[in-house]
C-alpha cells in the first residue's frame, strides 16, 4: 500500500529529524537523559518547527511549474502536476495538523 505521493515521505523525515535533534539538544543542555520525555514543551516545539519547515517546503514544491507532455499521434498537450501527500492528506495541510498537535501536546492531550 502506497501511503505517500510525490515527496510526501519528506513529512516523516522532517518530523523525525527535527524531533531527534531537539531531543539530543535538550538532553545535552539539561544533562538529564529523560528531559525530552519528562517535559511537554520540547515535543511541542519539535512539532511546531516541523510544521513550519513543511509549510515552507510545500510552498516551494507547489511553485514548480507543471510539466507539459505532447502526444505524438494527436498533438494533444497534457499537463502533469506533481501531487505531494501523506496518508491521502496534501502536504499543505500537514503543517496545520502538526501545529495543532503541537498545541495539543502543550495542554497534555497527547
Amino acid at each position: 500500500m502506497l501511503i505517500w505521493k510525490g515527496k510526501g515521505y519528506l513529512i516523516f523525515v522532517i518530523v523525525f529529524v527535527i524531533s531527534l535533534l531537539l531531543e539530543l539538544t535538550t538532553e545535552a543542555i539539561s544533562g538529564q537523559d529523560t528531559f525530552y520525555q519528562d517535559h511537554s514543551w520540547p515535543l511541542a516545539l519539535a512539532l511546531a518547527l516541523s510544521g513550519a519547515v513543511i509549510a515552507f517546503l510545500s510552498r516551494k514544491l507547489v511553485s514548480e511549474p507543471p510539466k507539459t507532455l505532447i502526444d505524438k499521434d494527436t498533438g494533444e498537450e497534457y499537463k502533469l502536476e506533481a501531487k505531494h501527500s501523506l496518508f491521502f492528506i496534501k502536504m499543505d495541510y500537514w503543517s496545520y495538523i502538526l501545529i495543532a498537535l503541537s498545541v495539543l501536546s502543550l495542554i497534555d492531550v497527547i
